[in-house]
């Protein structure tokens, strides 16, 4: 910068992680997921990470899990800050080696040794599935990514195990085009009150624009 007599430099990196390996798995039902993911972490034994898109899944997998006899320990936004320490530090140390969470978990967690990232249920976002996937493969081991879903063929998964932003960015806003989504058109919330009033029904209705689109 000029201004500030400060010479910047330009540096470019690639989002790609040629260390890890990529795999979808087409399941027809939530039973036949869970045995699937249940015989994978009994074959591969080895420090892993499970998302799951809401805070209940992350508790009801992990007591799943652990009633199988595979210990694994749950993580979500909403635990109280000593019980996500304490769960991040027993996942960290090796205490446990398995652990179920929503995207709540992984900022600020350092550790290299992680093998396998499950993402049981679809991330909500490209930016989050690639963060999450990027959770495995820190060492010099390879890690693995497996996506268990009952559409392998979504181009969300598609674009993202090859790293194409910009081709799942196009598609992504040509389908929220078509089914009227934001950016493209307003979100309202529409309220209806009813109120029993001198023996007659009086209906309130108050329409609130949510976020300008344009």
């Amino acid at each position: 910068n000029d201004r500030l007599g400060i010479r910047l430099t330009k540096i470019a990196t690639s989002a790609t992680r040629k260390n890890l390996h990529y795999k979808v798995e087409l399941k027809k039902d939530d039973e036949e997921k869970y045995i699937s993911l249940r015989d994978l972490l009994i074959a591969k034994k080895c420090p892993t990470i499970i998302y799951v898109s809401t805070t209940t899944q992350t508790v009801k997998l992990a007591n799943r899990l652990n009633a199988d006899g595979i210990e694994a320990l749950f993580f979500h936004g909403k635990m109280e800050s000593q019980d996500k320490v304490d769960t991040q530090n027993r996942f960290i140390n090796g205490e446990v080696d398995v652990i179920v969470a929503t995207s709540a978990f992984g900022m600020g967690v350092d550790k290299d040794n992680v093998e396998l990232v499950v993402h049981y249920e679809i991330s909500d976002s490209l930016e989050n599935y690639v963060q999450e996937a990027g959770r495995a493969g820190r060492s010099d081991l390879a890690g693995e990514v497996v996506i268990q879903t009952y559409n392998p063929d979504h181009y969300s998964i598609r674009y993202a195990s090859i790293h194409d932003y910009y081709s799942f960015y196009k598609e992504d806003m040509n389908v929220r085009k078509q089914l009227k989504y934001p950016p493209y058109f307003n979100l309202c919330l529409i309220t209806l009150k009813i109120l029993h009033r001198y023996n007659k029904v009086l209906i309130f209705m108050s329409i609130q624009k949510l976020r300008k689109q344009d």
